[in-house]
């Protein structure tokens, strides 16, 4: 191997033929931010181009691609399929559309294809919550179509429909039938793109408030509004709306350019989809799309098969620092293999942000049990058909407008997911919290999710600085965050010592201190900086994380989870992530 521009696979065969190919992107300006690679193997039968760095593995090898191909060219399928493997060849090219989304530069986030049913088929994401969050704003989202055959609408929070935190914004493209017949009326895909907008207003820059009391304080509303109109681009009508209210976003250029940016990769999975359907047939895409979902099921049915049969009824119980707490008890059918997930004697709602909107809640639930399932599938709607999910009216798992969310998603999430391996006996807690750091002024907005330590599970140790759970998206390089913004990243470490104890240990979580150069506003928005990470059957529990200033005079000012700070020019903001939780006795 002479040459491979790669940042994700250990190994990629690109034979001599492919190699002056390799540098495919290189001159690619726009993309400043975001590493890329590419493999493009001569066979037709093989992947012909690859970009991403979102999968960790991508099998596609030519006995797998022309298996998936069976029965492309029978207009008899149904009788023909005998299992799905995905992603082939234009499967997988449509879930690399989120790479189009090339405004959004610091992280990569997802992209979703529902089909006509507004059923998630397949999502490309590294953040979880936002995976049922997309089916829940699709099937309250009313796409009106004019007289072209591609509309785009904007969505973001929608409170009463119980959906995602503010600074969510999705693009909506629907895609009607090609054909002038009574069916042009009626979309036939919808494909939609969340990305997740440094600052969309509310009472702190980055739009992360930790002490909001209600959702207007984290920012602008927007529901169901038509982002592109007979093909052009409602810009002025979208900066009204982005200036409106008492807590209008503060960089409304940036705004516009990542929107712009979650319209490009819209068009280019439109484009996809155009391109697979015109090629196969409407019916045998739309066939195939069925054969996901059911995979999907069949995949999350043989999972729950495999937990152990002593799990017919198991509840855990995980407490927040401000001493509410999520509660599930998990019942496995073995004979019908299925799951009933109950989140009775879960707090009600809450005055702060940490209400959960019942996607979220969702979204967990679906994760957990994605990663309990073997098999290489896309994520899909089909993966929750067996699970049966109990959320409370009136509880922080089921917030009535106009409650407080801005938490939920990053954080009551990753707590729903830890008690949930809990109760299933997998395990231990990891740090439990995104340790979600914004600062800003009227000039500058940062916003950054910090890894921290996971937990143990059976016959196996937990990972040290690391993304867990619901969150996956990479932090800034320091060159990037340093030339962006007046900061310094003084120490980026490991936190020795701060993993949970026991036959496998929990991983350690990181510290992470900023000197500020200019004055500023800076909010933490964490967890377990009171009540230590679990572990599990006798394992050390995780060292719970911390939070202070380093004033520029030597004082220490201790922060508690939640906190909002003036930072003036020479202070630093110390971040200690909290490690994940040990399994078993040492």
């Amino acid at each position: 191997m002479w040459e491979n521009q790669t940042n994700i696979f250990p190994e990629i065969n690109t034979s001599e033929e492919t190699l002056s190919n390799t540098n495919i992107g290189l001159d690619d300006k726009s993309i400043t931010q975001k590493l890329k690679s590419v493999q493009l193997p001569g066979n037709e039968k093989l992947m012909w181009e690859n970009q991403t760095n979102i999968f960790p593995e991508i099998n596609t090898s030519e006995e797998t691609l022309s298996n998936t191909n069976i029965g492309l060219d029978d207009k008899s399928i149904t009788q023909k399929l005998k299992s799905v493997q995905l992603p082939s060849e234009e499967t997988l090219s449509n879930t690399n559309i989120g790479l189009d989304d090339k405004s959004i530069t610091q992280k990569l986030k997802s992209v979703q294809l529902p089909g006509n049913e507004k059923l998630i088929w397949q999502n490309q994401t590294n953040t979880f919550p936002e995976t049922n969050s997309t089916e829940e704003t699709l099937s309250n989202t009313n796409i009106g179509l004019d007289d072209k055959s591609i509309t785009q609408k904007l969505k973001s929070v929608n409170p009463p429909a119980n959906e995602n935190i503010i600074s969510e914004n999705e693009t909506t493209t629907s895609l009607t039938h090609p054909e002038k017949t009574e069916k042009r009326e009626t979309p036939i895909f919808y494909v939609a793109s969340r990305g997740h907008h440094a600052d969309i207003g509310g009472i702190t820059p980055g739009s992360m408030p930790p002490h909001s009391k209600t959702v207007e304080e984290e920012g602008i509303l927007i529901d169901n509004f038509q982002l592109v109109k007979n093909g052009k681009f409602q810009e002025t009508e979208i900066l009204n709306i982005l200036t409106s209210g008492k807590y209008p976003a503060r960089n409304t250029s940036q705004n516009i350019a990542d929107l712009q940016a979650q319209i490009a990769a819209n068009e280019k999975g439109t484009q996809e989809l155009q391109k697979m359907t015109e090629k196969y047939g409407l019916e045998t895409v739309q066939t195939y799309m069925k054969f996901v979902q059911d995979n999907a099921e069949t995949s999350v049915r043989r999972a729950i098969k495999k937990l152990s049969s002593s799990l017919k009824k198991q509840i855990s119980t995980s407490t927040f620092d401000d001493s509410n707490k999520i509660q599930v008890s998990v019942s496995l059918d073995q004979k019908n293999l299925s799951a009933k997930i109950d989140f009775t004697g879960t707090s009600p709602q809450l005055p702060t942000n940490f209400n959960a909107p019942t996607a979220v809640c969702k979204a967990a639930v679906l994760y957990v049990f994605r990663t309990l399932v073997d098999d290489d599938i896309p994520l899909n709607a089909g993966c929750l058909k067996p699970l049966e999910i109990i959320i409370p009216e009136g509880s922080m798992l089921d917030p009535k407008y106009p409650a407080a969310i801005v938490a939920g998603n990053v954080e009551t999430s990753q707590t729903i997911a830890d008690t949930l391996y809990n109760a299933l006996g997998i395990m231990a807690s990891s740090q439990g919290t995104m340790n979600n750091f914004t600062f800003g002024n009227s000039k500058y907005q940062y916003y950054e999710t910090i890894c921290g330590g996971s937990g143990a599970g059976i016959n196996f140790h937990g990972t040290d600085a690391v993304h867990t759970h619901m969150t996956n998206s990479r932090l800034t390089d320091p060159e990037v965050l340093e030339w962006r913004f007046p900061v310094l990243l003084e120490n980026f470490a490991i936190r020795s010592g701060s993993g949970g104890e026991g036959l496998y240990k929990g991983g350690n979580g990181v510290i992470r201190k900023i000197r500020f150069l200019e004055q500023m506003t800076a909010g933490i928005l964490s967890g377990h900086r009171v009540v230590s990470p679990p572990g599990l059957n006798g394992g050390g529990d995780g060292l719970v994380g911390r939070n202070y200033v380093e004033r520029s005079d030597g004082k220490i000012e201790e922060l508690g989870s939640t906190a909002t700070v003036e930072m003036n020019a020479g202070d630093v903001f110390v971040i200690e992530t909290p490690g994940g939780g040990g399994v078993g006795k040492s």
